[in-house]
């Protein structure tokens, strides 16, 4: 079977949630597409939610051991038939013109790749947010050259919004998949690679609906983050051999960012957070 995109669905425990998210795949008013949801061994019946969908456009696959959050997200894209691919967590909600204003963006613009604003919901599907929180620096730099939208990614905070990505098969086939590096910031080390190549174009539309429920990250505390950001960009520049301007630069501004936060945690007597940014010190120098 040949279509235009791929939507991809990878699936852990999700019985609550996963049936909304494949219905808003398939409601999108571009009808050229295919739903890949691909089951990590789930142990709550998400499979039998999966399997009460009966539409052509559905790919089902199941993996025999659960593969781990990245290892799914790559099973998932091995599958991939799609000249455009997108992946939808199974907790999120796509607007039924997500994937036509992503298309006709990319065929005016003629770029590779191109995400958009969501709106933020709770488990109710209650709104939170209005729009993502790096909304504003998103949309700052939608315009500007490649090599900004990489500094703005490189040496600020992660200001896309996972879901609302979008790419040409060509910018997955170039960069590679995605890699287990930067621990709950993967999606960073997969931006960059993207930006090192291929510039961006930013939607001011809030396409998608990024629900805060099953989400992992609702464990992670701020320290977590910072930690974790700076592993994933300390490990793009090793592996895409930045210059050593670029990586010293980077080590100066964690560094600083480090230890305000870790004299904050102190002062509060945050424990686990000065305790993760000793650890963020120690990675400086590893």
């Amino acid at each position: 079977m040949t279509c235009d995109v791929s939507i991809l669905i990878p699936v852990y425990n999700a019985r609550e949630f996963v049936a909304e998210a494949i219905r808003s795949a398939l409601t999108q008013t571009t009808g050229n597409l295919e739903v890949i949801i691909v089951d990590d061994a789930s142990t709550d019946g998400s499979g039998d939610i999966i399997a009460g969908f009966d539409d052509p456009r559905i790919r089902r696959f199941r993996n025999q051991t659960n593969l781990g959050l990245v290892g799914n997200w790559n099973e998932s894209l091995r599958h991939a038939k799609g000249r455009f691919i997108t992946m939808l967590h199974q907790d999120d909600v796509m607007e039924p013109t997500n994937v036509e204003r992503k298309i006709e963006a990319l065929a005016t613009g003629g770029r590779a790749w191109v995400a958009s604003d969501v709106l933020q919901i709770d488990a109710t599907g209650a709104t939170i947010h209005e729009h993502w929180f790096q909304h504003p620096r998103a949309l700052a730099l939608g315009d500007q050259s490649r090599e900004r939208q990489f500094n703005g990614m490189y040496y600020g905070y992660n200001y896309l919004c996972f879901p609302s990505v979008f790419w040409r098969r060509e910018v997955t086939d170039t960069v590679g998949s995605f890699e287990d590096k930067g621990g709950f910031c993967v999606d960073i080390y997969m931006w960059l690679k993207f930006l090192h190549r291929y510039r961006m174009t930013y939607l001011n539309e809030r396409l998608v609906r990024y629900r805060w429920a099953q989400n992992e990250s609702l464990k992670y505390q701020p320290t977590d983050w910072i930690h974790d950001e700076f592993l994933a960009k300390r490990e793009f520049a090793r592996d895409a051999m930045l210059p050593a301007t670029k990586v010293a630069a980077l080590k100066a501004l964690y560094g600083q960012l480090f230890m305000r936060r870790y004299i904050s945690c102190r002062l509060r007597g945050d424990a686990r957070g000065a305790g993760t940014m000793q650890r963020g010190l120690a990675a400086l120098w590893r």
